[in-house]
């Protein structure tokens, strides 16, 4: 069975006032997860600056499922798959490390 994927929304950046809209997100803080069959994880950070849109969802309005769309609109596909890559590794990384710390023997 293959990982799972998704978004978790770290932070939200809005400019207090824009014109005559308030709390406009204009940065997106996250972390993209990875999770194996058996419950490993692995996780990167990033953050995606979003543009100006003529549509606007109020900041008390929004959900997770809204910016996880402006997050899947705005990353590219190519990069999304580079992303998913980099945790296949990680996770496989801890399946079969390349470098282990032991305690001192002593």
């Amino acid at each position: 069975m293959a990982n799972t994927y998704s978004w978790e929304i770290r932070a939200l950046n809005c400019r207090p006032q824009d014109g005559t809209r308030t709390n406009v997100v204009y940065i997106i803080h996250y972390d993209r997860v990875a999770t194996d069959p058996n419950g490993l994880t692995a996780r990167v950070c990033g953050y995606l600056e979003i543009q100006k849109s003529s549509t606007f969802t109020k900041y008390e309005n929004l959900t997770p499922e809204k910016v996880c769309g402006w997050l899947d609109a705005g990353v590219s596909a190519e990069d999304i798959n580079n992303l998913n890559a980099h945790l296949d590794r990680l996770i496989d990384e801890q399946v079969n490390p390349v470098s282990v710390t032991p305690p001192l023997p002593w």
